[in-house]
């Protein structure tokens, strides 16, 4: 049985693109972007050297409703 739900990640390919979706279309409130990288981010996403830019999104002011988690991978580009 589930207990509760702290949140819901999706992970997408455009994060400006999706973060005007959620909150344009779907009318969720933008709560904030951060910016993950270093070795807790490698061990969380399982992935070597990951780079995450990750926003929050928020469809109510209550503290039961989880806020929704855009995550986008950023490529690191080798010169």
């Amino acid at each position: 049985m589930v207990g509760r739900i702290y949140h819901v990640g999706l992970t997408v390919s455009d994060l400006d693109r999706s973060i005007a979706f959620y909150n344009d279309i779907l009318g969720l409130e933008f709560q904030g972007e951060i910016m993950m990288t270093g070795e807790e981010t490698d061990k969380l996403f399982q992935r070597k050297n990951c780079k995450a830019r990750v926003a929050y999104l928020n469809g109510s002011r209550s503290v039961e409703a989880p806020p929704i988690e855009l995550i986008q991978f950023v490529e690191l580009r080798k010169l």
